[in-house]
This record gives structure tokens, C-alpha cells and sequence, in this order.
């Protein structure tokens, strides 16, 4: 959804460029670069997706990788088709099948209560269940506390708050919903669990995960694919984790994907619309009383 974003904003003129590629030479080394980057883009973002494949399988499907987000692509959707932006987002498929994008529950919280607010705020959150996750969780917890930053740590069940050694910048909770906490921060740092990714990204804010198993490594693995985060092992040094937090925090362009995949994603509704269409579905089925 980023890349559909970008190309919104510059496809027109890109196209423009490369109609003219044969007669003004001068575009052609800027155009070269953009295949080159295009390509490389393709390689990182879908590369840990691929691990498995002999090398000329790889080849193979980063060449169709490449035909398929290429801005020709977009061109063929978007103006010689006639597809709207959400015709393109949505796949296509029968008229009993909507998307409704992350369905969470309304939270009615103020502005949560900042204590630094001039610092860059992270959420740390590694899932509300025990996972045998109290050593990751060490690790960030002494990888944050040398940080000029903000952060929330939550433990969930199985891990005490105050068992946690944490700087004085670093608040410890057992659980806080992480919609009254989202629209405050700038990163969330995750075990890559389905519901904090769902939050996070539907908020469009980073996640740098750390997946412990279950369904986490291929979880991480689309976010990596999606330029919506990074990943390390579970294990990581503390050292390892304070770089990519800070490194990630300095990334306009990986806030600005989360961004634009959160808009993407809304425009398929949530809660509300979900209901709706159960509503309108009930009341077509014969013999429903109505409420």
C-alpha cells in the first residue's frame, strides 16, 4: 500500500519521464537509477519471503516481483483501466467476500499522559500471554533505559512489572489497550504477534520485531515485506536492539510507509461497518425475526 501511495503522488510524472526516455537522453541515467532502486526495493522487501528457494528461483521471482509492482502496472490499473484507488488496494473477488479491514473494540481514553513528551515515545509490548519471553524482554528493557526516549513497557501475565530493572524514563505495566496508548508513539517494538502487529500497523506506527515462534517469524517477515518494520532474532544483544531503535526512529521513510498503509487499511472501515454488513446480511435470510 505504500508503494500504491507513492506511485499516486509521482506515477503521472514518471510515466511522463519515460515516454520521453528515447528522445531526451538526459533522462536516461535518472531512469536507469530508478530501475536499479526498483529493484532492490523488490529484493529487501520480499527477500526474506524467498530463503527457500535455490538462487535461480530467487532470480526468477524477484523478475516477477518486479512486473508486478512496476509503475506500468499502476499506469494499466489506474488510467487506462479506470480502477479506483480502493478497486486497486482490494483484491478482487465475489461480491459476498468485504474486507473490513482490523476489527477492534472503540476505545474511549483520552490523550494517554506523557511524561516526556519532547522525546520520541516506544511501546514495548511482548504479548499478554507467557511465552517464555522474559529474557527478550530483559534485553530491551536494558537496551531502552540508555535511550533519550519515552517508554511503556508491558508484561502481561507471567512477568511481575516490578521485576523488570528499567531507567526512570521506562514505565512498566502488566496491560495497558493498545489503542489508548497507539496514537501517542512513534515505534512499537513486538514479539510480532497477530493482534500487536494489527494495532500497530491500523495506528501506522513501526514495529521492530523480535519473534519467539508460533505464527511471529512469518508475521515479522510480512512486515519486513511491507517496509512497515525490521526484524531480530529473539535474542538479540541489548547494544543490537538499542541501533535499531534508534535507527528506526530516525527513518522518515519507514513512518511514512506505516502511514500510508494505515490509511490504505482504513479504507476498508472496521467495527462498525463489520456489524453493518451482518445486520444487512440477517435481515436477507427468510424467517429472521427482527430485533
Amino acid at each position: 500500500m505504500a508503494l500504491i501511495a507513492h506511485y499516486e503522488a509521482v506515477g503521472d510524472m514518471v510515466v511522463r519521464f519515460l515516454a520521453q526516455e528515447e528522445r531526451h537522453s538526459a533522462l536516461r541515467p535518472l531512469l536507469a537509477q530508478g530501475r536499479r532502486e526498483h529493484r532492490a526495493w523488490v529484493a529487501e522487501r520480499f527477500g526474506s519471503t524467498q530463503s527457500s528457494l535455490s538462487e535461480l528461483e530467487r532470480e526468477r521471482q524477484i523478475t516477477r516481483l518486479i512486473v508486478a509492482t512496476d509503475i506500468y502496472t499502476w499506469k494499466l490499473l489506474r488510467r487506462d483501466f479506470g480502477k479506483s484507488q480502493d478497486e486497486v488496494l482490494q483484491p478482487n473477488t465475489a461480491s459476498h467476500i468485504h474486507f473490513v479491514g482490523p476489527i477492534r473494540e472503540p476505545v474511549a481514553h483520552g490523550p494517554w499522559p506523557r511524561r516526556f513528551p519532547d522525546r520520541p515515545f516506544v511501546l514495548v509490548s511482548l504479548s499478554s500471554m507467557f511465552q517464555g519471553q522474559e529474557s527478550t524482554l530483559r534485553n530491551i528493557c536494558e537496551a531502552i533505559s540508555v535511550l533519550p526516549i519515552e517508554a511503556l513497557v508491558t508484561t502481561g501475565r507471567g512477568i511481575a512489572p516490578n521485576a523488570l530493572s528499567v531507567s526512570y524514563d521506562v514505565e512498566a505495566r502488566s496491560f495497558v489497550p493498545h489503542d489508548a496508548v497507539l496514537p501517542s508513539v512513534d515505534l512499537v517494538v513486538t514479539h510480532a504477534g497477530f493482534g500487536t502487529l494489527m494495532y500497530s500497523a491500523g495506528a501506522g506506527k513501526p514495529a521492530l520485531c523480535l519473534p519467539n515462534g508460533r505464527d511471529q517469524n512469518d508475521n515479522a517477515a510480512r512486515v519486513e515485506a511491507l517496509g512497515l518494520g525490521r526484524t531480530l532474532p529473539p535474542d538479540a544483544p541489548p547494544a543490537a536492539i538499542s541501533s535499531a531503535v534508534m535507527d528506526m526512529l530516525g527513518d522518515e521513510a519507514l513512518r511514512a510507509a506505516s502511514r500510508a498503509f494505515a490509511s490504505g487499511v482504513s479504507r476498508f472501515g472496521e467495527l462498525t461497518y463489520a456489524a453493518d454488513l451482518v445486520e444487512r446480511a440477517v435481515a436477507q435470510v427468510p424467517g429472521q425475526l427482527s430485533a
